[in-house]
């Protein structure tokens, strides 16, 4: 008997946690310059904090990428960017890898697996200067542009 009403309960739990848990989404678009030149062929990853890598691009010609993921997390996802450049060839292992803390992100994720609304970091040249280098990366807060 008091196996059944265990079993019963650790099925009820899991409904509950299954049923508890979003996938979460978002979109994310920019453009990255290496000075007053497009930044081709970059590398561009979106994590989530917590839950690691969601998805990988790589920017175009022009320097623009567009980039969307998903997780599924019960709390609201933290997502941020990765950007690998080769810009202003230095030594300076910050100089060519960023991460681009997604800030006021909230109203930009959609509860469902494809992201209907588009964050827009804007531009950013990668030979500037931004943010704290920690560990090895340029920490960069980017908020989205006015639509």
């Amino acid at each position: 008997m008091l196996k059944n009403r265990l079993l019963i309960f650790c099925l009820l739990t899991s409904i509950q946690l299954l049923y508890s848990i979003d996938i979460q989404s978002i979109r994310v678009v920019g453009k990255f310059m290496c000075a007053d030149q497009p930044a081709p062929l970059f590398r561009i990853t979106l994590y989530e904090e917590e839950l690691g890598k969601m998805c990988g691009t790589y920017t175009t010609t022009e320097g623009a990428f567009n980039i969307s993921g998903h997780k599924i997390k019960s709390a609201s996802i933290q997502p941020y960017l990765n950007v690998f450049n080769k810009c202003n060839n230095t030594a300076d292992p910050c100089q060519h890898h960023w991460k681009m803390e997604l800030m006021n992100v909230q109203s930009y994720i959609t509860p469902q697996k494809n992201a209907v609304k588009t964050f827009d970091i804007g531009t950013y040249n990668l030979e500037a200067k931004y943010g704290n280098c920690q560990d090895g990366k340029t920490i960069v807060k980017a908020v989205p542009i006015q639509q």
